[in-house]
């Protein structure tokens, strides 16, 4: 635990930075990372900062965790700053990565369609839709919009794509070569190495079993009807480019 951050020098800069939201998503992270160092700077006031410096590969890289997670102002300030924080703290950050738990919106009658629990989801651009990310705010009378009410059917929509997709590319090249021969998936041992990392840790997330992966939709106002998901998983390639709406 440090009240100042202490200086990192030369080749130990990390120039990549993965911020994630939640706990279990920094573990799972840090998992990943190799020779690191766990730095806690500790505020009396304000947000404290966890940062985990080591190496992923040939890279090196910082992990840090948002304070709070929400749409309320104070929890975008929070994340705001953190980020802030974070690249004047180590100046020769280039990448900023956001990871974590995605969602996806299921397919009820095909199950190959839709994201499933093990899924590496990539945001990616497609035909008619400039972006990789997507927010839709329900508009509220506001100064800016005074003629919105509480129950309008209005939105705010924002979008975001990066200015270069180095990170798609990659994904997708990762994709065709999960296809073409699925024997030479290298995914598939890091996540093995993570997942025996954390099994030597106090912090242990198991996977449940394909068989508690359910879904459920409404048939009318008096019934609801839960499906369960297929026993077994494809045997496709888990390494999937979706668009995140």
């Amino acid at each position: 635990m440090v009240k100042q951050m202490p200086t990192v020098h030369g080749s130990q800069q990390p120039t990549i930075a993965i911020i994630t939201a939640q706990y279990c998503e920094k573990v799972a992270v840090d998992a990943m990372i190799e020779n690191k160092n766990t730095f806690v700077r500790y505020k009396t006031e304000g947000e404290s900062n966890v940062y985990t410096l080591g190496n992923i590969g040939a890279h090196r890289v910082v992990s840090t965790k948002l304070p709070a997670v929400g749409h309320s102002r104070g929890a975008v300030i929070a994340s705001g700053n953190t980020t802030t924080r974070l690249l004047g703290t180590f100046q020769k950050v280039e990448y900023v990565f956001l990871v974590g738990v995605g969602g996806g919106v299921p397919h009820y009658t095909d199950h190959k369609r839709h994201v499933r629990l093990g899924d590496v989801v990539v945001s990616s651009p497609s035909d008619g839709h400039p972006y990789v990310y997507l927010f839709a705010e329900q508009l509220k009378s506001t100064p800016e919009y005074p003629g919105a009410t509480i129950d309008s059917s209005d939105f705010i929509i924002k979008t975001w794509c990066p200015p270069q997709q180095r990170l798609q590319e990659v994904a997708q090249q990762l994709w065709e070569q999960g296809i073409q021969e699925p024997s030479s998936r290298p995914w598939d041992k890091y996540i093995q190495d993570g997942i025996q990392a954390l099994s030597d840790q106090e912090s242990d997330f198991p996977d449940r079993g394909i068989s508690t992966s359910k879904m459920g939709f409404r048939l009318c106002r008096t019934k609801n009807l839960i499906l369960r998901g297929p026993l077994q998983r494809a045997t496709a390639c888990t390494c999937r480019s979706a668009e995140k709406t």
